[in-house]
C-alpha cells in the first residue's frame, strides 16, 4: 500500500510539473481526489474495512483524497489568492536552519 500512496503522491507532483495553467492543475487534483475518495467509499460499504493499523486499500484511499483536497486547497490560497499570512508559521521554522552558520570545511 504504500507503495500505492507514493505513486498517488506521484501524480500530484506530475500534474504541478506537467500543466502551467492554475485552472487545469487544480481540475486534476480535485478530480483524482474526488475519485479516490469515492472508490474509498464504495469499498468500505463492499466490506473492506477502513482500518490504520492494517493499511487497508480503503484507509489508503481516503488518506490520498484527502492530502489531495487539502493541497488543493494550499495551492489556492498560496498560489491563486496570494495569501501568504497562512504560511507565516513556516517561515520562523526555516529561518534557523537557513541562518545556521556552516562548518569550515
Amino acid at each position: 500500500m504504500a507503495i500505492m500512496t507514493s505513486i498517488v503522491g506521484l501524480h500530484f507532483g506530475l500534474v504541478l510539473v506537467r500543466f502551467v495553467d492554475h485552472k487545469e492543475r487544480i481540475r486534476h487534483w480535485m478530480t483524482a481526489s474526488i475519485l479516490l475518495f469515492f472508490l474509498a467509499l464504495l469499498l468500505t460499504f463492499l466490506g473492506v474495512p477502513l482500518n490504520k493499523s492494517l493499511y487497508t486499500t480503503s484507509y489508503m484511499l481516503l488518506t490520498s483524497a484527502t492530502a489531495g483536497l487539502l493541497y488543493c486547497a494550499i495551492y489556492l490560497l498560496v498560489m491563486i489568492l496570494q495569501d501568504f499570512s497562512t504560511t507565516q508559521a513556516t517561515v520562523y521554522i526555516e529561518k534557523p536552519i537557513l541562518l545556521e552558520p556552516q562548518a569550515p570545511s
